[in-house]
């Protein structure tokens, strides 16, 4: 694979993954997201494992990237919990659009600050436009629209703060990976030590709210399809891509996610984003184009 040939691949990973937070907000509002997050990641980073355990043990042995690997795992936990919970609390489109709007400038940051790449004043004129694009979507999208009941000023605070956490950790996830890639180009290995890793981590949280995600068809088919679709598949065609590119053209290409994410939040769960709202989404996506792109 080249440079070239994985930039489809990133895209493919991004629509997949862009449907997560859609497919967590159809599950019941009794099922906490953190329950979501332990189910989707527990689950789909232990079958990831499975699928590549042969790799994986490689890569869990190997003492160039066994500690990449360990912390990415610690990771993406923790961004399972604190995404979901932000979908329950802020809706699908805020919460896609704020932690994938985050994320690429947190990489950029920690790239400054591990003296990989310097900022420049493209950067904070992107960023600078980024983040009223995130204010303005916050302000004009009410995920309760459809309930007939307006989210609570607090929930919606809180949903966005939890977002923006999901977009560190998702920053700090990326980079790890692409550390580990770098010292062994094994993507189905790097990719199955770290989400193992991470669903191992979950395992217990999974184990104590299982009954809960048995209580319908509906939910035991959602829980599989966030496991094996935007996890086992989206998140190892993403580390299949990585291998190719930076990490900061990886976590641009994502940008599709809250485009997408916030379509489906509309149409499927009838969401209302007023016009403020898409010009602020725009502007994000436009600003991360920005001040992500190579000058």
């Amino acid at each position: 694979m080249t440079r070239r040939s994985a930039i489809p691949v990133l895209v493919l990973s991004a629509l997949i993954m862009g449907t997560a937070s859609t497919a967590a907000a159809l599950m019941p509002a009794s099922i906490p997201g953190t329950t979501i997050g332990a189910a989707t990641l527990g689950a789909g980073g232990l079958l990831m494992f499975v699928a590549f355990r042969g790799s994986a043990l490689q890569v869990l042995r190997d003492r160039h990237t066994r500690h990449w690997v360990l912390s990415g795992g610690l990771l993406v936990a923790c961004y399972a919990l604190a995404y979901y919970s932000s979908v329950q609390y802020a809706g699908a489109a805020v919460s896609t659009v704020v932690n994938l709007g985050s994320a690429p400038l947190f990489a950029a940051a920690m790239e400054w600050i591990t003296g990989t790449r310097r900022l420049s004043l493209q950067w904070a004129l992107g960023t600078a436009v980024s983040v009223v694009g995130l204010v303005l979507l916050s302000f004009f999208a009410d995920p309760g629209a459809a309930s007939d009941t307006p989210t609570d000023a607090a929930d919606m605070t809180a949903g966005i703060a939890l977002a923006v956490l999901s977009g560190l950790l998702y920053a700090g996830y990326t980079l790890t990976s692409k550390k580990a890639l770098d010292q062994r180009p094994d993507a189905p290995g790097v990719m199955g030590a770290t989400f193992g890793v991470g669903g191992f981590l979950l395992l217990p949280l999974l184990a104590l709210n299982f009954e809960t995600l048995l209580r319908t068809p509906a939910t035991i088919g959602l829980g599989l399809y966030l496991a094996i679709g935007p996890v086992l598949i989206g998140f190892w065609l993403f580390g299949l891509g990585l291998r190719y590119v930076d990490a900061r053209t990886a976590t641009t290409i994502t940008l599709i996610e809250p485009v997408l994410a916030s379509l489906l939040a509309v149409i499927v769960i009838h969401e209302a984003i007023a016009a403020p709202g898409w010009i602020g989404i725009a502007a994000t996506v436009v600003g991360l184009y920005v001040a992500t792109k190579k000058s």
